[in-house]
C-alpha cells in the first residue's frame, strides 16, 4: 500500500491474540518501539479506538477525510501526511 515508510513497526491482532480496544493492541505498539504510551501516536478512522488509545496515555488522532461530525471534539488528520506534518519536528 505504499505506507511502510510512515511506520516503525506493525502491530497485528492475530499474533497478539486479542482486537482492539484490547489494551494489549496498543501496548505492543508502544513495547514494539520501547517507549511509555505517552510518547506514541495512535492513529485510527474510529474515533471510539481512538479514545480507548487516549485513556491509555497515548496521543490520539482521527483519520478523517471527510472531517465527519463523529470526530468533532478530536484530533483530526485528513491523512498520514497531514499527522507527520502536525508532529514531525522542524528544523531551523
Amino acid at each position: 500500500l505504499g505506507l511502510a515508510h510512515f511506520f516503525e513497526g506493525f502491530v497485528i491482532s492475530e499474533v497478539i491474540g486479542c482486537n482492539k480496544p484490547d489494551p494489549r493492541m496498543y501496548l505492543a505498539g508502544s513495547d514494539l518501539l520501547g517507549l511509555d504510551p505517552t510518547y506514541c501516536a495512535f492513529v485510527d478512522d474510529d474515533p471510539m479506538l481512538v479514545d480507548a488509545a487516549i485513556d491509555l496515555g497515548f496521543e490520539g488522532y482521527v483519520i478523517d477525510r471527510t472531517r465527519s461530525s463523529a470526530a468533532s471534539g478530536r484530533t483530526v488528520v485528513a491523512s498520514l501526511a497531514d499527522l507527520v506534518a502536525r508532529i514531525a519536528p522542524t528544523g531551523g
